[in-house]
């Protein structure tokens, strides 16, 4: 009976040992989700799948062959950036479920904008997917931007690791994520093990003219005046409204021709007869854009008065029309920047990309 026992007492010993190596993943079911980010890259086997490790990278243009090392400053004149996220893994499906822009790496900074959400595109910056040479690799485009006042930039993404394709589909409405170069998808499936894991990149942008500029709280606070009305006085016992209309990334100018271009495009975007507008002031604040813009005046001698790019314009108005309506929200007043670039003569570069 003792060498049985001592038999016995082996295997129940060498059995817990199996259990201690036995790795986590074989033992608990579950997609990851919810796991900090430092669980996730060093999770070893959740359905199946090896250690989730991905990377997003920039690259300088859409043929996604230059890459933009980390904190460095993209080129200026870029009118997209290109965004490319690669799974160490080739056997990965990989697919995006959210993607931010914000000035700060700060998980709650309130200036953050959405680029994708569910897995759908949304926002101003008109995220586009282009497709990729494999299903572990995402790449993505968005219109090039910076925050007021901000040079350094981030780019954060969600990356989704699925077992199978579909992986980062938008569905329920909204514009795909994905393209048709990958194989046709199938309806999704609600018990597709999926990992998702956090990566973002920083880097810098400069101000031109196909930048986007995005607002930031307070960025008005320091305003200075390049034009008020010489008859102001008299102009303020009309009858009308006052607004005061904050635009991003608008050109500006010293000659009397820009303020013609913005009457013009205001009244237009108004529905309001000329007479019944006028500017009264115009004040910029933010950087500044160097040197002139290229713009060809419309009547007269001069070269292109002096057009420069500034963060951030206000325009005090008066409208004597109690039938104007405003927008709700003047910063998603991106159609009058480009109605006043294209009075001034300048390229509108939006509808080349």
């Amino acid at each position: 009976l003792a060498p049985a026992a001592s038999s016995a007492m082996r295997a129940c010993v060498f059995l817990v040992f199996l259990l201690l190596l036995a790795p986590s993943g074989a033992l608990e079911a579950g997609d990851g989700v919810g796991l900090p980010p430092r669980r996730l890259a060093e999770q070893k086997r959740v359905s199946g799948f090896a250690t989730f490790e991905a990377t997003l990278q920039l690259y300088a243009n859409g043929s996604f062959v230059q890459p933009l090392g980390a904190g460095g400053t993209y080129p200026k004149g870029a009118q997209r950036f290109y965004v490319e996220i690669n799974s160490s893994n080739p056997s990965d499906i990989l697919g995006v479920h959210n993607c931010t822009v914000a000035p700060t790496a700060a998980a709650d900074d309130p200036h953050a904008q959405m680029m994708v959400e569910s897995s759908c595109h949304t926002g101003l910056l008109d995220a586009r997917t282009h497709a990729p040479p494999a299903n572990h690799i995402v790449r993505l485009s968005v219109r090039s931007f910076k925050f007021v006042g901000q040079e350094e930039v981030r780019i954060s993404c969600i990356m989704v690791r699925c077992a199978s394709l579909p992986c980062g589909d938008c569905v329920g409405g909204g514009r795909r994520l994905r393209e048709l170069a990958r194989p046709p998808p199938r309806t999704p499936s609600t018990t597709t093990a999926e990992e998702k894991l956090p990566a973002e990149v920083a880097f810098k942008s400069q101000l031109d003219e196909s930048t986007i500029v995005l607002p930031m709280a307070n960025d008005d606070n320091d305003l200075t005046l390049i034009f008020e009305q010489a008859n102001l006085a008299e102009s303020e016992q009309l009858t009308s409204t006052r607004h005061n209309l904050t635009l991003y990334g608008c050109p500006v100018g010293d000659s009397p021709r820009f303020i013609e271009a913005l009457d013009k495009v205001l009244t237009e975007w108004l529905a309001v007869p000329t007479e019944q507008l006028k500017v009264l002031r115009v004040s910029i604040a933010g950087s500044v854009s160097n040197g002139s813009l290229t713009g060809e005046p419309s009547a007269g001698p001069e070269a292109a008065d002096n057009l420069r790019l500034a963060e951030i314009v206000v325009i005090e108005l008066e409208v004597a029309n109690p039938n104007a309506r405003f927008p709700a929200d003047n910063h998603v007043a991106r159609e009058v920047v480009e109605k006043v670039k294209a009075e001034l003569g300048m390229p509108d570069l939006s509808k080349e990309l």
